[in-house]
């Protein structure tokens, strides 16, 4: 049939209607999860929250990385913590099939040859009065992307655990984004100018999108204000020079491209390592979360200008200043937020609005399809996974686009999965993980 013709665009609207009044049957309540902008010290009492270290009972021993024939020590190596879910915090839903009350414990590893290794844990308990676990002494693995850091060692706690983030409850429709697909006639996917299968699935998960993004839009009342840029605080502590410096060394020791590089380029990388020398000696002296004086603010803001300007003139995306300074800054206000003594440097307000409104992703004001960060419900479809997985039970959801550091990759999904007759047992122990980007 012609696009052009009058007839298509009625059957096109008439597919429509039907598509949609399936994804409205389709919905089944879920969990929504959000987090605070900024960490909280690991001795916030939280009772549910993303990274820091776990309150587990002493019965419960740290899980660690299954044996896949690797050397001995790699098999004993400690997966991330990643969340602690109090089940009574949950609001109340109908057909809930997670159990009333105890403790959820996450933790996971690093994907390896399309293997990922990840351990529930559940405590039939309340947790708030356990004494948090210490990782064993081999650290655990970063999650199933390259950390955001990756200039931080294992000798560091931030490079050890992920950072500590109380999350907040909200219940609302989850609905199904290939709903309706099996019954799609073959005439409305021949209506299509591409591939008529991918347009139908398309129309479906933006239907799905749509209402789900409404329907949260109701139930959230709390609108974060619009992330806005900090303008002259790039150094408001001294980390975020010391960090500034370990980004751009660390890339250049990493990138092949450094090697290669014509001569005229190996003149500019020499003036940028002996620049990043020179900060990184000047503030070794201080701890990352003491404040810089207004001197060393000046001085340094002169220097992102000459650093700005040469790694542009490298023109290597992973050498982005806009970025690395971004992810030093975040960084370093995750280390102030986090830590407890009153020597760590004010984080400004603008710096707080722009991870909270980072964090939120609040329907209202972020109009992406990107997949809300969930328990229960339906998943959200990137490529096949909540299909070859609708009869079991969405345990947990994390959109890369959630901001957090051990899954921080945008288009893609995290989805913990199980079985409804092992969650009825309280048996977490075959709990499966899958992992699709688009």
């Amino acid at each position: 049939m012609d696009i052009d013709d009058p007839l298509y665009e009625r059957r096109m609207t008439a597919w429509r209607k039907t598509l949609q009044r399936a994804v409205k049957a389709s919905a089944r309540r879920a969990v929504f999860l959000q987090r605070t902008g900024l960490p909280v010290p690991l001795a916030h009492p939280a009772r549910s929250y993303f990274g820091g270290l776990p309150r587990l009972p002493k019965r419960l021993a740290w899980p660690r990385v299954a044996g896949r024939g690797k050397d001995a020590a790699e098999n004993h190596r400690a997966l991330l913590f990643i969340a602690q879910i109090d089940l009574a915090e949950l609001p109340r839903l109908s057909r809930n099939p997670l159990p009333s009350a105890g403790t959820l414990y996450f933790f996971l590893g690093v994907p390896e040859d399309d293997h990922h290794d990840v351990r529930v844990l559940y405590y039939k308990g309340r947790a708030d009065a356990l004494p948090l676990r210490q990782p064993p002494a081999q650290p655990p693995e970063h999650g199933p992307y390259w950390p955001r850091w990756p200039w931080l060692t294992t000798d560091e706690p931030a490079g050890q655990m992920a950072f500590k983030y109380p999350m907040a409850f909200t219940k609302f429709d989850s609905y199904c984004d290939f709903a309706g697909i099996d019954d799609c006639p073959a005439s409305a996917l021949t209506l299509f100018r591409e591939s008529g299968l991918e347009a139908a699935v398309f129309e479906i998960r933006e239907q799905a999108a749509r209402l789900q993004r409404t329907e949260l839009a109701a139930k959230l009342t709390r609108t974060p204000r619009r992330s806005s840029t900090p303008r002259d605080e790039l150094a408001f502590a001294w980390g975020v020079i010391a960090h500034c410096a370990r980004a751009i060394r660390c890339e250049m020791e990493h990138a092949l491209w450094v090697k290669d590089a014509p001569p005229a380029q190996q003149v500019q990388l020499a003036a940028i390592s002996q620049r990043t020398t020179e900060w990184l000696q000047r503030a070794a002296a201080h701890p990352d979360v003491a404040a810089c004086d207004k001197p060393t603010r000046k001085w340094f803001k002169q220097e992102w200008t000459w650093m700005r300007l040469a790694l542009q003139e490298l023109a290597r995306r992973s050498l982005d200043p806009g970025l690395i300074a971004d992810r030093a800054t975040q960084l370093v206000c995750c280390l102030c937020a986090s830590d407890a003594s009153a020597a760590a440097a004010p984080i400004s307000a603008a710096h707080r609005r722009r991870y909270e409104a980072r964090a939120a992703r609040h329907p209202k004001t972020d109009t992406t399809a990107d997949p809300p960060t969930q328990l229960l419900g339906h998943g959200t479809s990137v490529q096949w996974a909540p299909i070859q997985h609708t009869k079991d039970v969405l345990l947990l959801q994390v959109s890369g686009a959630y901001g957090l550091e051990w899954c921080d990759h945008f288009g893609c999904v995290l989805q913990l999965w199980i079985k409804p007759a092992a969650l009825a047992r309280r048996d977490f122990s075959k709990v499966q993980v899958t992992l699709e980007c688009d």
